[in-house]
């Protein structure tokens, strides 16, 4: 057994998905495409904060706010990996890989079984801790268009008050079909593809912190406890969302009902 066998599949997806993984093809075209949208949207997002510092509605500014934190931190982490993970030149990820190779093939007959269950171990939590974060956005989305799907501008013009899953200050006019319906798309895409990378980043850490001989020194209840804790993070965050929409859509009918 090798040690990419110890890494997930569907992290070693999300990791081409980014050119980090080695000897990935097309590394510099995907690389490439998540600096251009990631930068964009990055951009649009702290050009609405800057707007929107001002206003009375704080439910709103911290909704958009946590978005924009969670894309930079995973922005960061990228820039981190990728510098650390050149093209075609020795890395300090690929000799990490190397590493935990090595330590599998030098691993005595009676360790097989126990490298074996953290090999398992790692690939089941990483596969759950991909699907939290996916899931979470894919609510988040839905919600939004759930939440806003009756409200109504306060000019009485009967038009929609259509909401976006990402706070964006976008240069154009984006209210109107079938622009719209395009902006949404693509945001929902990009936030659920963003989301479910975060989740693979985190497992990656999951399963170099797993993968090692060295690991012996934690035991299964101390990662349990560790990886409870993560999912009730991210159901705490999921709720204070859900939290968040309902109080906004709560707030846009009664501004509604007031100009009746």
């Amino acid at each position: 057994m090798t040690a990419i066998s110890t890494v997930a599949l569907s992290v070693q997806i999300g990791l081409r998905f980014v050119g980090i993984w080695p000897n990935a093809s097309y590394a510099l075209f995907f690389r490439g495409v998540w600096i251009l949208t990631t930068g964009i949207v990055q951009t649009f997002q702290y050009w609405w904060i800057i707007i929107h510092l001002g206003t009375d509605d704080m439910s709103h500014l911290m909704d958009g706010l946590s978005v924009t934190m969670e894309y930079s931190v995973m922005f960061l982490k990228l820039i981190i990996l990728w510098l650390n993970s050149r093209i075609n030149c020795r890395s300090i990820f690929y000799d990490i890989l190397a590493t935990m190779a090595a330590d599998w093939r030098e691993a005595a007959i009676s360790e097989i079984h126990t490298m074996r269950n953290k090999a398992n171990l790692s690939r089941h939590f990483s596969n759950v801790i991909i699907g939290l974060h996916s899931a979470a956005a894919f609510s988040y989305g839905i919600g939004v268009l759930v939440s806003h799907s009756n409200d109504y501008n306060i000019d009485g013009d009967k038009t929609p008050a259509r909401e976006f899953t990402l706070k964006l200050q976008l240069p154009f006019e984006s209210d109107k079909s079938p622009r719209y319906e395009l902006v949404m798309c693509l945001e929902f895409c990009h936030q659920l593809a963003s989301s479910a990378m975060t989740g693979v980043l985190n497992s990656l850490i999951v399963t170099l912190s797993i993968s090692t001989q060295d690991s012996d020194t934690i035991d299964s209840s101390s990662l349990m406890k560790a990886i409870v804790f993560y999912m009730a993070a991210t159901v705490e965050a999921f709720i204070f969302c859900f939290c968040g929409e309902y109080l906004s859509a709560k707030v846009g009918m009664h501004k509604r009902d007031s100009h009746i």
